[in-house]
């Protein structure tokens, strides 16, 4: 589901927890922007008590499907748009055209964070690698403590992505926003990320192995204009967490 950081979805979890009854956690860490995201202000309380009283929100999952809902509620993207978005190379380009030479504030605003956001995947933000890590490793360790004390096994699977599962890739993305192509670094935040994740204790999935193979068979597992998953990309995902799953529970079984 949407989310804003992994401290954010920490109070989705404890609030989820209650109404959902499931022994399993599976939480993806999105290394394109949750890092930044754990590194600002929590939008919600950060949770220190594993047992807080912490109201569901209105878009979390309940029996009923409130996430449908919560979708319906969101600004509907007239038909004919939706199909653009979807097959047009040039609706695309326009898109992005547009962002990137609208003087509006919001438009302003919107690209200076792509460019923040940018800046771990080149050699320029190099210094800020560590740090960004940081603040999600911290927030994973959290999110460690407060499933074990909740009784709830956690796995955590760290997604690249789109644009920095090559290095050709990334480096026409920092062009795009006017950054030097020639200081791509695709892997960094990525590494530093699976690794915060070991060291916070958390049964650790990287996805990036199965999406970079996904691709590289020719098998696109991302929609080619939006940095989502496709239905290819959410079959990889599913089997490389199935697998992830598998062994932890063999490991278990065997200790």
């Amino acid at each position: 589901m949407d989310g804003n950081g992994t401290w954010d979805n920490l109070s989705r979890y404890v609030a989820m927890d209650a109404v959902v009854e499931s022994g399993t956690v599976v939480l993806v860490v999105f290394v394109g922007n949750d890092p930044d995201q754990d590194r600002a202000p929590a939008m919600l309380p950060r949770v220190s008590d594993p047992f807080a009283a912490i109201p569901l929100p209105p878009h979390a999952s309940t029996a009923n499907n409130a996430f449908a809902r919560a979708r319906g509620m969101q600004r509907a993207e007239p038909t004919l748009e939706q199909f653009l978005y979807r097959h047009s190379a040039v609706y695309a380009w326009w898109r992005v055209y547009r962002a990137l030479h609208a003087k509006d504030p919001m438009s302003r605003l919107q690209r200076k964070r792509f460019q923040s956001e940018l800046r771990a995947f080149s050699t320029v933000g190099a210094a800020e690698v560590p740090g960004l890590a940081g603040a999600t490793g911290e927030a994973l360790a959290a999110f460690v403590r407060v499933a074990a004390a909740r009784g709830d096994r956690l796995l955590v699977a760290v997604a690249p992505p789109s644009f920095a599962l090559d290095g050709p890739t990334t480096a026409r993305t920092l062009a795009t926003f006017g950054m030097d192509p020639a200081t791509a670094e695709p892997d960094a935040l990525h590494v530093a990320v699976v690794d915060e994740a070991f060291a916070a204790g958390a049964t650790t999935c990287d996805l990036r192995p199965a999406l970079a193979a996904s691709r590289a068979s020719g098998d696109e597992p991302y929609f080619r204009f939006v940095g989502h998953w496709n239905p290819t990309g959410h079959r990889v995902v599913a089997e490389a967490i199935a697998a992830c799953v598998g062994d932890t529970s063999a490991r278990e079984s065997a200790g």
